[in-house]
């Protein structure tokens, strides 16, 4: 509620957007998400401002190497682990234009604290709208249509972890997202391929009008804008 988001703007907020990262990386990166079979790890070596002790990080996933750097770029503001985690988790859900992971999805988090050497798990998964039972009932058979409406943990995962173990303000950590939706992300053969068959992008009028333009457009246009 209102406590926590003062809790959040309370933390610092540095501009995360690939717009401030160095243009050789960002180019380097975007060519490198044309390339099949590449494997998407970014490492770093970093230096703590307050002891000079030297660490190398790594941000390491499934999907494009822009994601990981947008965890890179956090690493490089101050930031932690999580901080790392989740702005590369929303940088990623844009990279690929929501086909095989969403925003409104759900998320599964391990989470190592190493200052207190305890581990954390986090289970964002499906919850039932407006309180529904689902015990007894399950959601495709409720008399209220709302009710049968799941509604993912991906972001309020996030979130929570965020302010539980993170360092950043959670707004920064959307950052790399953002532009990425509103900038253009690269048109990468997966994505065209998810965009023209992919029964969850086409489901509606508007997906489809909106992903036609990705898988259609001429070969040497190299972006795709939400």
């Amino acid at each position: 509620g209102q406590q926590e988001h003062h809790h959040f703007t309370r933390r610092p907020r540095p501009d995360l957007s690939p717009k401030n990262w160095p243009k050789d990386v960002f180019d380097r990166l975007w060519e490198q998400s044309f390339t099949t079979g590449t494997s998407p790890e970014v490492t770093i070596n970093l230096t703590s401002p307050t002891t000079g002790e030297r660490r190398t990080g790594v941000v390491s996933g499934s999907a494009d190497p822009l994601g990981m750097y947008a965890g890179i770029a956090a690493l490089k503001a101050g930031g932690n682990a999580m901080d790392a985690c989740i702005a590369t988790s929303l940088a990623q859900v844009t990279l690929a234009s929501g086909a095989f992971v969403s925003h409104a999805g759900i998320t599964s988090i391990i989470y190592f604290d190493a200052a207190s050497s305890t581990s954390h798990y986090l289970d964002g998964g499906w919850r039932p709208a407006n309180g529904a039972d689902y015990s007894k009932e399950g959601p495709l058979n409720r008399s209220n249509p709302a009710e049968s409406v799941l509604v993912g943990g991906f972001s309020a995962g996030l979130e929570e972890y965020s302010e539980v173990f993170g360092k950043l303000n959670f707004s920064s950590l959307v950052d790399a997202a953002i532009f990425f939706a509103e900038s253009g992300a690269p048109r990468t053969d997966i994505l065209k391929y998810n965009a023209k068959f992919s029964t969850v992008l086409n489901r509606s009028a508007g997906g489809r009008s909106l992903y036609e333009k990705l898988w259609s457009a001429p070969s040497n246009v190299s972006s795709f804008t939400q």
